[in-house]
C-alpha cells in the first residue's frame, strides 16, 4: 500500500481519532495487527510527544489508543509498541506510524529533519503512515 500522509490534528482527541481511524482501517483490510504496529514519536519520553496528550494514563498506568494498549519497546503483551524515532535504531516492524515530524514536502527540511524521517521510516516493511506537524 502507499504511504499515508496526513497533517496531524492540533486537538488531541482529533488527532487520536485520526490515528485510531488508520488503525481500524489496516485492520479491517487485513494489513496487520496490533501486535505488528510500532509507533515512533520525536521525544523519548510518550508525555513530550505529540500523541502523549491525547493518550494519558489510566489508574493502572496504561495508556489506550481507542481500543489499543499501547506498549512502550521492549516490553511484552498485546498492544501497539511505540517509543522514540532515535530509540528505533535495528528495529523493524510491519506498519510504522511516525508522528510530529516535518513534512516530507516542506522546502525547510534540514539535515536533522531528514535524517530522523529516514530513520522512522526506513523501520517499516510493509505499511508507513506519517502524522507530519
Amino acid at each position: 500500500p502507499e504511504v499515508v500522509l496526513k497533517q496531524a490534528k492540533d486537538e488531541a482527541e482529533a488527532f487520536k481519532a485520526q490515528l485510531v481511524s488508520l488503525l481500524e482501517s489496516w485492520e479491517e483490510q487485513g494489513l496487520t495487527r496490533p501486535e505488528d504496529v510500532l509507533i515512533l514519536h520525536l521525544r523519548s519520553n510518550l508525555d513530550q510527544s505529540l500523541i502523549g496528550p491525547a493518550v494519558p494514563a489510566d489508574d493502572r498506568g496504561n495508556r489506550w489508543l481507542g481500543p489499543y494498549r499501547l506498549r512502550p519497546e521492549g516490553t511484552d503483551g498485546p498492544g501497539l509498541r511505540h517509543c522514540s524515532i532515535h530509540k528505533a535504531k535495528g528495529l523493524d516492524s510491519r506498519a510504522v506510524i511516525l508522528i510530529g515530524v516535518k513534512a516530507s514536502n516542506s522546502t525547510d527540511l534540514e539535515d536533522h529533519d531528514r535524517y530522523t524521517l529516514f530513520m522512522g521510516a526506513s523501520r517499516a516493511r510493509q505499511l508507513l503512515a506519517i502524522f507530519h506537524r
